[in-house]
């Protein structure tokens, strides 16, 4: 019998546990012995963690539109050290931060050429990057945070 090294914790035998993979969520860089199902998932979760993790955590400069949409501030999103959260701070004004729990995102969408749209259960967040680019770097590094946010942070 052999633990799975992942999150679930669940004995296999040696036949149910053939994979490996990296945890890095935990810090382990070697391979360890996981469960089918949490090797999938870790797949994902490396992933996000290597490629996507790094962007959010630095943060970016966004225009935000004003309820109104006459004009905008310029705001920073940034994922927080808890790794569940993004906030963003008026550059400007120097305003307590605003949280937005990745686990609470439902649903992310392109508004226009360089905007997007995070959807909560109650509220709209709207952000206006520099450029198409920015935009879908930052699209799919929230979407992969969200995915990993509701299975295992």
């Amino acid at each position: 019998m052999h633990f799975c090294s992942r999150r679930c914790r669940n004995l296999y035998c040696k036949k149910c546990a053939t994979q490996t993979a990296q945890i890095l969520l935990y810090g382990i860089k070697d391979d360890a012995k996981v469960c089918e199902r949490c090797f999938g998932e870790l797949i994902n979760e490396n992933s996000y963690i290597r490629l996507h993790r790094p962007l959010l955590l630095r943060g970016e400069s966004f225009n935000k539109p004003t309820m109104m949409g006459l004009q905008a501030r310029v705001v920073e999103l940034r994922l927080i050290g808890d790794m569940r959260t993004l906030i963003y701070d008026d550059v400007q004004q120097r305003s307590e931060p605003r949280e937005i729990s990745l686990k609470h995102i439902r649903k992310i969408s392109v508004v226009g050429l360089t905007a997007f749209a995070l959807k909560t259960h109650d509220k709209t967040y709207e952000f206006e990057a520099d450029s198409s680019s920015t935009q879908k770097k930052w699209i799919d590094a929230i979407k992969m945070g969200v995915e990993v946010a509701r299975y295992c942070i």
